[in-house]
């Protein structure tokens, strides 16, 4: 029991008898309100497990402790990013911000990690299936050579252009551009390497 009352209308008796119905709810409301309040103890929840009296340090599982450092006692807290470590981050912006090309493996995976690192970190209540870099815009973005986010209309289907969130494409369009771009040099060689005899 999680402390749910559901009181359900059905629509044809609500359009039969909507007074009843209204009535019906209206009651039941009442009988909530005469009704004691649960304890606020039986909604805690316990963060931080207590620690036995003697102990300093808190036991990590074997698999985390050989890839967590431990911080200075004196060092401030680091920032948390959805529960990721803040290492992670400056990872994958360093390979994001170089300017070297890519081939279009390493153009897939470069927005993916844009997306991973970048897009879902900062967008509040992100939804990935509506991501501007969810995978078929990422194969769209590279396979068209996005590189112009004034493109969008010509190159980017109507279908995947209605279900992408506006306020990623108004947010990163023009970053994303700046990754497929790095594919320039790559585009016109293949072309010429695949049809010369």
């Amino acid at each position: 029991d999680k402390g749910w009352d559901i009181v359900r209308i059905w629509s044809t008796d609500w359009f039969d008898n909507p007074s009843l119905q209204t009535t019906r709810l209206l009651e039941k409301l009442e009988l909530l309100l005469r009704k004691p309040a649960l304890d606020r103890s039986e909604y805690t929840i316990v963060t931080e497990a207590a620690q036995p009296a003697g102990t300093t340090e808190t036991a990590q599982p074997a698999s985390e402790a050989s890839d967590v450092e431990t911080p200075a006692p004196d060092a401030p807290p680091a920032p948390e990013v959805r529960g990721e470590e803040p290492s992670v981050q400056p990872k994958a912006d360093a390979g994001l911000q170089e300017k070297s090309s890519l081939t279009e493996a390493e153009c897939f995976e470069a927005l993916r990690q844009f997306r991973d690192h970048v897009v879902g970190n900062e967008m509040v209540d992100w939804e990935p299936h509506r991501s501007i870099l969810r995978e078929a815009m990422i194969e769209t973005f590279v396979r068209q050579r996005f590189m112009d986010p004034d493109e969008w209309f010509e190159k980017v289907p109507g279908y995947l252009r209605q279900g992408t969130n506006p306020v990623e494409k108004g947010r990163y369009l023009d970053r994303i551009c700046e990754i497929v771009s790095r594919l320039a040099d790559h585009s016109s060689g293949t072309a010429e390497a695949d049809f010369s005899l």
